[in-house]
């Protein structure tokens, strides 16, 4: 052991400086983000997560560009259906806060919830 505490600071900097996004977001009816990263709230060109969240509109399907939800959500569930691992990966369009569209791959791992209740997938984003 290193004898580093890995809580508190550490953590809050490697959230801000990864060189990629992560965004979690629970697997109800509207798939309502939970949280996501400094990182990927600039890729999205929000000043803040509550621009974020009304970019959005705190659903993580509105984030995915219109013509692009369906398949990506079907892509996601079989994937997820099909691997023991819960994992999918996923290509799609964004559509960023000034109308402009970027190519996003997702890597996914649904986990759950410690008290077992709703599926919670998380979804970090590579660098574009």
């Amino acid at each position: 052991m290193s004898g580093i505490d890995v809580t508190g600071t550490l953590l809050s900097q490697l959230d801000r400086n990864l060189p990629g996004g992560i965004l979690i977001y629970r697997d109800d009816g509207e798939q309502t983000i939970l949280y996501a990263n400094p990182w990927l709230i600039r890729v999205f060109g929000c000043s803040s997560y509550e621009d974020f969240m009304k970019t959005t509109g705190g659903s993580f399907m509105h984030l995915v560009h219109p013509e692009d939800r369906s398949r990506v959500d079907k892509d996601i569930r079989d994937q997820i259906s099909g691997s023991p691992e819960k994992l999918d990966f996923v290509n799609y369009r964004i559509v960023r806060k000034d109308g402009s569209l970027r190519r996003v791959e997702e890597f996914g791992h649904r986990v759950h919830e410690l008290d077992g209740r709703t599926p919670l997938p998380s979804f970090p984003f590579p660098p574009l």
